[in-house]
């Protein structure tokens, strides 16, 4: 992973967090994109000192397309090329599957399904201007259990997984 641009998603906490950490020991180049608790994100950065020359930290919602474009423009700004996304985003209603709004529902799949599937696609698409797609990998971080969570994590697994199939007969790794 020496040297590889890898943009993590959810990186403020948890799994994204703990992937960034990982990463970094490896050697590569972390475009760190959280959503929420600014305080908490640079606390974790200012965790990772011995690595600042190889992390961007960036505050940006990928539901919003606009966000999504800005994530590609800092890695390819600040390292050159993307090599890795690693989908680190989820969400949960905390309103229990009785209690859950249409709307709740509807950011679900927002934040859940249809946001990493587009992040992915900006990604692969720049990963084939570079000439080859190195990894794509996917993970998904759910804060909370719920009977619509369920439902909506066996609808996005099976579109991941076509996609992965998609993209894998398209694809040369190295």
């Amino acid at each position: 992973m020496k040297n590889k641009v890898v943009i993590v998603t959810g990186a403020r906490k948890c799994m994204g967090l703990a992937s960034t950490k990982h990463l970094l020991t490896l050697g590569a180049n972390i475009v760190m994109v959280f959503c929420s608790d600014d305080a908490r994100a640079e606390y974790e950065v200012a965790q990772l000192s011995e690595y600042t020359d190889k992390i961007f930290l960036l505050k940006a919602d990928i539901v919003s397309h606009d966000n999504r474009v800005r994530i590609i423009e800092k890695a390819l700004t600040g390292f050159g090329h993307i090599d890795v996304l690693v989908n680190n985003v989820g969400i949960a209603p905390c309103t229990g599957f009785l209690n859950e709004t249409e709307e709740e529902y509807d950011c679900v799949l927002g934040v859940n399904l249809k946001a990493p599937v587009f992040l992915a696609k900006l990604v692969v698409k720049q990963m084939i201007e570079q000439g080859v797609v190195v990894l794509l990998s996917i993970f998904l971080l759910l804060l909370g259990i719920g009977a619509s969570v369920g439902l909506v994590m066996m609808c996005l697994k099976q579109v991941l997984s076509w996609l992965r199939r998609q993209w894998l007969t398209c694809t040369v790794f190295v």
